[in-house]
């Protein structure tokens, strides 16, 4: 519900764009200066770190510290368009470490973002908050009981909604129960018996989800079904051994039916032990329990790949769900639009094997998102020409199987063949150690490729490990601007978080931040 409500106010609430270079006085002079780089620390910030939160914190609070303006922009632009749940987490957290006493916006801005939250992530936020103030790093008093007061309220609207509370508990108890404590919220009678006193009212969902192990297979079921009982709640409430679930296929199909479209590409090893895919009326409510993940905005866009790839082991596998998987996936990638024409440029030198497999994969994500052409080019000291623009990851590994790592580097020759031909693009995303040593070097060539096309495309340029990179400091001498992603720093998860920040104007992704709003207790809160 906060998501939507998020987005219901995009479009409405749009503010002013704010200037994202500074400016300083010397003299009669007037010149350029940055206080920071803002894209490299977007990249850093939207990382997976696989739920160290630690990771954010010098470069959050750097980014707070020199522009809090732009980094409460920078959480909520993640909240809605970041992959990285952690980020989530973290950002306002390190925000509000950098705030003075009067950045009441900004201040608000962070705590509303942290109650947009389900209670497992706010626990964790609330943790990592005792964390960091014991290494000294605290939080401002005002904006401490803001932060308090803002937890009190949290429980209070689920408590006055009482199909949504006991839905939040079912999912959340442990975590609800430590949200109370924390807060020192004190509990209305009904929550005081569900959570503490372990004596769930009479009549209420809680007291008849304790006798769901005694109840007859069909009745079971039918409770599951008729109140949406969770899929992990269910399994665990149930106490039924595999062979009755195999024997009483209603069990599975109320399990699928309270399955998010997350846990349902989770539990893709622990449906196929149960028969599902070898059942016909199973694997049919399997398959429309996919066409619903399919809608679900909180699956992750690699999850879909995962459980293809669990799949395509078994060979008895229907491929038919297999390519339903694959296209849950193409779907969610499809939802992340990039603007223009793009040329990835894939280093296929001595030693580049990595970086001929990464290319594949970041051609694919791109062609899924973009609404133009792509243009896949393999090089050594010579270049290899695909045009990816519409096809599958496997399509373009099955085009690309030869290409095979050897030779020397010129990190040019493949924007000096579109130049050739007369091929505009608008973004180059380059993957190398950018050890650069024929001619034409990629300097050079980009210079050549601007002035006679009239074009200046981004450069994005994913460094992967290998021989010294002269190519970022040929760049940098001669005025020509990379966005670099260090590939040894960052994984396969993170690839679907990092192309939608691919934009084909150098600030365009900066522009799309400051103009998201700010969000207010009053939306977070707002309830139907």
């Amino acid at each position: 519900m906060h998501q939507l409500l998020i987005e219901e106010h995009l479009e409405r609430d749009k503010i002013g764009l704010t200037s994202l270079i500074f400016y300083f006085k010397k003299g009669e002079e007037l010149k350029e200066r940055e206080v920071f780089n803002k894209q490299s620390i977007i990249n850093e910030l939207i990382k997976s770190h696989h739920g160290d939160l630690n990771n954010y914190v010098s470069n959050g609070l750097l980014a707070a510290e020199n522009d809090p303006e732009f980094f409460a922009h920078l959480i909520v632009w993640n909240l809605i368009k970041g992959e990285i749940r952690d980020s989530k987490i973290a950002l306002p957290i390190i925000n509000l470490r950098k705030l003075n006493k009067e950045d009441t916006e900004f201040a608000e801005n962070a705590i509303s973002s942290l109650m947009t939250l389900d209670p497992r992530s706010l626990v964790k936020a609330y943790r990592f908050n005792k964390e960091l103030s014991k290494t000294g790093r605290i939080i401002p008093g005002k904006n401490r009981r803001m932060l308090e007061s803002a937890l009190k309220k949290y429980l209070e609207i689920r408590e006055t909604n009482r199909g949504w509370w006991d839905r939040t508990v079912l999912q959340h108890k442990k975590s609800i129960k430590e949200l109370y404590a924390v807060s020192h919220y004190k509990p209305s009678d009904y929550a005081q018996a569900v959570l503490f006193d372990k004596e769930p009212p009479k009549g209420s969902i809680f007291q008849k989800i304790s006798s769901l192990h005694n109840m007859a297979p069909s009745e079971a079921a039918g409770f599951i079904l008729n109140h949406k009982i969770p899929y992990q709640i269910a399994l665990g409430s149930l106490g039924r051994k595999k062979s009755e679930y195999e024997k009483n296929p209603e069990f599975i199909l109320a399990l699928l039916e309270g399955m998010s479209g997350q846990q349902l590409l989770n539990s893709t090893k622990f449906l196929t032990s149960m028969g599902v895919f070898s059942s016909p009326m199973l694997s049919s409510e399997y398959n429309k329990a996919l066409e619903r993940a399919k809608k679900d905005k909180k699956v992750s866009t690699l999850k879909a790949g995962k459980a293809m790839e669990a799949l395509q082991e078994d060979s008895t596998i229907d491929p038919n769900i297999i390519a339903k998987l694959s296209a849950i996936q193409e779907t969610k990638i499809s939802q992340k639009t990039l603007e223009g024409d793009w040329l990835v440029l894939g280093d296929c030198s001595g030693s580049m094997s990595k970086a001929i497999e990464l290319s594949k994969d970041i051609s694919s994500y791109i062609t899924k998102s973009v609404k133009g052409k792509v243009y896949l080019i393999f090089f050594n000291v010579n270049p290899r020409f695909f045009e990816v623009t519409g096809k599958k990851l496997e399509e373009i590994k099955k085009e690309t199987k030869f290409i095979i790592a050897g030779g020397g580097t010129s990190c040019g020759c493949g924007l000096k063949f579109l130049q050739d031909r007369n091929i505009i693009i608008n973004g180059i995303t380059m993957v190398s150690d950018g050890g650069d040593n024929r001619a034409p070097l990629f300097h050079d060539a980009y210079k050549s490729y601007i002035k006679k096309m009239d074009i200046e495309p981004t450069v994005y340029f994913f460094k992967v490990p290998g021989d010294r990179d002269v190519l970022s400091e040929y760049c940098k001498k001669f005025d020509v601007h990379l966005e670099t992603f260090n590939m040894e720093k960052i994984d396969y998860y993170s690839l679907p978080n990092i192309i939608p920040t691919m934009k084909t104007s150098r600030y365009g992704l900066l522009d799309e931040i400051m103009n998201i709003p700010l969000l207010t207790f009053e939306k977070v809160f707002a309830t139907k």
